[in-house]
């Protein structure tokens, strides 16, 4: 690669990580990476043992690697990274790698998730192009997690492991760090956090995790924190946006982060013979080979891909939302079919969980009255609770909520609310929360 040239021949405006006409501070490079697709700029951090360097991209197949790089008239140098390499906290590519063809880099991504993880095979396949998706995540304005739900020994963490050592600028957090350690962390790298429910000592750690991962789904939700000293203090906001791989025991408790994730169930089984029960001490160099293919696909078709959405909008739109980046990102019309019928079923058992499910389960026992007041659809509602296991009661303020935003009027009464069960209504609503 060429190391010569130490400064882009075009002038570059940042702001974060998107570019815009405010200058940069050049005695400090704001962020790991930079992206200027209108001029056809972009910009990686690389780490070699003792070294760190940008790596350039200024037009197809245009790379070089320099130490180096002239901001608005000045030399800017890449940020120190040193310790949180060397402390296996943040894992970057240390090259510009070549590869032949998309469908080549899924197909050796898939061999090496099977090297080291007993996954099914679609599951592989997804989490290749999951991987995929993280290098150029920031094209979209909503990203998936990609979630392995199990109990202890269930293969989990070695899963996700091999999955985060591929994805871009993947950043490990153990139960060390705090919810503020990580939203700081995420806005200074703007890459993948990897996070592990079981490295956190308490519920309430936790917690405060989970409100981070509220928020990091979509673009332009900072998280907003008031900082300062001696009563004066400045709003800041910290992006959190990016992909996330998350390894749990237990389900979110809110229907909204639920569905933003893709997960996969792990489960006790005996592992397979071919995987090794330790890592190799060859897995680093390997991750580190597929890391540097990686980026020079991001170099290629981050300026190409469109988002795809034509497929998806049958779906409930947070399951919509989740599957158009790796639908965007893949070229195979197999890989396609079987994702579309992965979400499909997904959005199905979604449907029939929700909380908007058991209220219209509720009515369908009720059908053969004219009207009924909602304190009758909620006594309903959570005997179907109890007799499901379902977490509960409902009260009948929330049943009267859904009842509205399933399209059903409601009214006042000496008795209560009451509302008219409109049979037309109700038959769509059966067909859509509980098909067959």
């Amino acid at each position: 690669m060429n190391r010569e040239s130490s400064a882009l021949q075009k002038p570059i405006y940042c702001r974060g990580n998107v570019m815009s006409e405010t200058t940069v501070n050049p005695a400090e490079f704001p962020h790991l990476s930079l992206v200027d697709l209108d001029r056809g700029n972009l910009i990686e951090t690389l780490w070699r043992p003792n070294e760190v360097l940008f790596a350039l991209c200024q037009g197809e197949d245009q790379f070089s690697i320099v130490p180096e790089i002239e901001v608005n008239g000045a030399i800017t140098k890449p940020r120190d990274v040193r310790h949180f390499v060397e402390q296996k906290l943040l894992f970057l590519p240390s090259d510009i790698g070549d590869y032949s063809t998309q469908e080549d880099l899924i197909r050796d991504i898939i061999s090496f998730v099977h090297r080291y993880a007993d996954v099914p095979a679609f599951w592989e396949e997804l989490i290749a192009h999951y991987i995929l998706m993280t290098w150029m995540y920031d094209r979209f304005t909503a990203t998936p997690y990609l979630r392995f739900l199990g109990e202890p020994g269930t293969g989990k963490t070695r899963i996700q492991q091999v999955c985060g050592r591929l994805c871009y600028k993947g950043m490990f957090v153990a139960g060390s760090i705090s919810a503020a350690g990580i939203f700081r962390l995420c806005d200074a790298v703007r890459g993948t956090l990897v996070v592990d429910e079981g490295d956190f000592r308490s519920a309430g750690d936790w917690s405060d995790i989970v409100k981070v991962l509220n928020q990091g789904y979509m673009a332009g939700a900072p998280i907003l924190r008031c900082e300062g000293e001696h009563g004066r203090y400045d709003l800041r906001g910290y992006v959190v946006f990016g992909p996330k791989l998350i390894a749990t025991r237990n389900r979110f408790d809110t229907d909204a982060l639920e569905t933003r994730c893709l997960t996969l169930q792990t489960t006790r089984v005996r592992l397979r013979s071919d995987i090794p029960l330790q890592l190799p001490l060859t897995f680093e160099a390997e991750a580190c080979a597929l890391r540097n293919r990686l980026l020079r696909w991001r170099f290629r078709k981050l300026r190409l891909v469109k988002t795809d959405e034509s497929r998806l909008r049958h779906l409930e739109s947070r399951i919509g939302q989740i599957g158009i980046p790796i639908y965007s990102v893949a070229r195979d019309s197999g890989f396609r079919e079987r994702f579309l019928d992965y979400l499909t079923r997904y959005d199905r058992e979604a449907r029939q969980e929700r909380p908007a499910a058991i209220v219209v389960a509720a009515l369908l026992k009720l059908r053969d009255n004219d009207t009924v007041l909602v304190s009758r659809v909620t006594a309903e509602v959570n005997l179907l609770c109890q007799s499901h296991g379902e977490d509960g009661p409902m009260t009948a303020k929330r049943v009267g909520g859904i009842l509205r935003s399933l399209g059903f009027k409601t009214w006042r009464t000496r008795e209560g609310y009451c509302m008219a069960l409109d049979r037309q209504l109700l038959e769509t609503l059966q067909q859509e929360y509980i098909p067959g």
